[in-house]
This record gives C-alpha cells, sequence and structure tokens, in this order.
C-alpha cells in the first residue's frame, strides 16, 4: 500500500508527478534559488520538534505534479484532489502557478506556497492516529483529537447550515494545521524580504499565504521587525 503511490496520482492523469526532493534539485540546477523553501523547512522543523513531532514528512514522501498536458492547468495550494494521504503516508501537491511547464513561472511564490503545503502535511504525518481492522483493511479510527466509529462516521457533528463558526474536530484539526503552516510561510516570507505583488492575482495568492492567523485572519501588516531586519540585511524588500 504505501510502495505504490500511483493510486493517489490517478485522479490527474494530465500532470507528471515527481519527489519533491527531485523537483528541488532540478530547480537548483536551472539557477532557481530554493534557500527560502530550505529555511523555512528549518523553522518549521524547530518549531514542530517543541510539539514533540521528532520527524518531519520525508521528502521522497511528497509528490510534486507540473508538466501538465491539460491546456490551462494551474496549481497551487487549493488545487483540488490533493493533500495528505494517512494509508500511504504520502503528500500529493501541485506546483503553484500554470503546469504545463517543469519550473515555476514565479519561483519566489511557488515556494512560498510549497512551503506551506509541506509545513501543513507534515502535521498530518505527525498527529496521533489509531487504526483497527474491518474487514481485512485498516480504518483509522483517531486523528489527533478527532475520532471515528470503524464505519468512518466521526464522533464530532457536523456544523450546521448556515453555520459562522464551527464545533467539528476534524475542521478543527484542519484548520489548526494551516495555521501553524501560514505562520511558518509568513515569517520566511518577511525573513527573506518578500512583499506583496503588483497583479491582482499574485495579491490574492500572497494574501492567502501570508495572512496572519492571530489578526482576526488577515496578513500581517508591512514594518514588522522581520521585515525591516530583512530589508536592511538585504538592500529593501523584494517583490514576488
Amino acid at each position: 500500500m504505501r510502495a505504490d503511490a500511483s493510486p493517489l496520482t490517478e485522479k490527474h492523469p494530465a500532470h507528471v508527478f515527481r519527489p519533491l526532493s527531485e523537483m528541488l534539485s532540478g530547480w537548483e540546477a536551472d539557477g532557481i534559488d530554493t534557500a527560502s523553501f530550505r529555511a523555512g523547512v528549518e523553522t518549521a522543523s524547530r518549531r514542530y520538534a517543541a510539539y514533540g513531532l521528532a520527524h518531519m514528512l520525508p521528502l521522497d514522501r511528497v509528490l510534486v505534479g507540473c508538466e501538465s498536458s491539460r491546456v490551462g492547468a494551474f496549481g497551487g495550494f487549493h488545487h483540488p484532489d490533493q493533500g495528505y494521504r494517512h494509508l500511504q503516508m504520502v503528500a500529493v501537491i501541485t506546483m503553484y502557478g500554470p503546469m504545463e511547464r517543469r519550473n515555476p513561472e514565479r519561483p519566489a511564490l511557488a515556494l512560498l506556497d510549497l512551503l506551506r503545503a509541506y509545513a501543513h502535511d507534515c502535521l498530518h504525518y505527525g498527529s496521533r492516529r489509531r487504526y483497527v481492522e474491518v474487514a481485512g483493511r485498516p480504518v483509522r479510527t483517531q486523528y489527533g483529537i478527532n475520532f471515528r466509529r470503524t464505519g468512518g462516521q466521526s464522533y464530532s457533528a457536523a456544523d450546521q447550515r448556515g453555520s459562522h463558526h464551527t464545533r467539528n474536530l476534524g475542521i478543527v484539526m484542519e484548520g489548526a494545521c494551516d495555521a501553524e503552516a501560514r505562520s511558518i510561510s509568513r515569517q520566511t516570507a518577511a525573513r527573506f524580504g518578500f512583499t506583496e505583488p503588483l497583479d491582482s492575482l499574485g495579491t490574492l495568492t500572497y494574501r492567502d499565504i501570508d495572512r496572519d492567523a492571530d489578526e482576526g485572519g488577515h496578513r500581517a501588516r508591512g514594518g514588522t521587525v522581520g521585515k525591516r531586519r530583512a530589508d536592511a540585511v538585504r538592500g529593501g524588500p523584494r517583490r514576488i
């Protein structure tokens, strides 16, 4: 089950998937600076270690989609049918931006998006799980603070239609993972002096990556200590 990851990519027959380690090496060979992603991973590793996560998701267990044969394919964190798959212990991610190519069109923004997805899936990888055997197959009955019956139904009730908040523990777990991931991507953007792009799509993507969960879901404003330090070291902010 964990040796063959092909069933995870079958929903995306037009995309070519490669291990993240291979993608990073290829980008670096083509002159793309991946230092922001690698620094962000180091930050995440230290932060998660304080939470008790001893090992990050191996880069070889992360599949990144690109070189799509589908005209107009556009990848990134919100691409459908991707994410961490607990039975196979593999994460499926797509390269941010136009996917009809191997290298990202906007490397800095793509690397921040990739960092967010990887940091997010590392928490899924590290969360406590419990399995039982049902009819010869493993069934997950616990994921973090969320428990399920052997039939797959969660003990945590679904939210009512139109609800403006949630008590569903599955959604709480997902939100907590993304809040951590966005915090790491935000710190990394500040450290490397990245600033909001000028175009509409780039602005929306950057704000989605960079927004501050501690400020009502809005991104952190400029002028932070981290950005001032990055500006001083690198000679000013860099648009991405």
